[in-house]
């Protein structure tokens, strides 16, 4: 993942990756996922 600067930043906590049990957060999926879920595929 080192060749993708943003993933390592989105997927990793300062490059460390998460532990079994932590919690990723992805706040933007969503409110995406709940725009879709409100406003069809419209809202994607």
């Amino acid at each position: 993942m080192q060749k993708y600067p943003a993933s390592v930043a989105s997927f990793t906590k300062n490059g460390a990756p998460y532990e079994a049990g932590e919690t990723l957060k992805q706040p933007d999926l969503a409110k995406t996922l709940e725009r879709i879920s409100t406003q069809g595929p419209a809202g994607f």
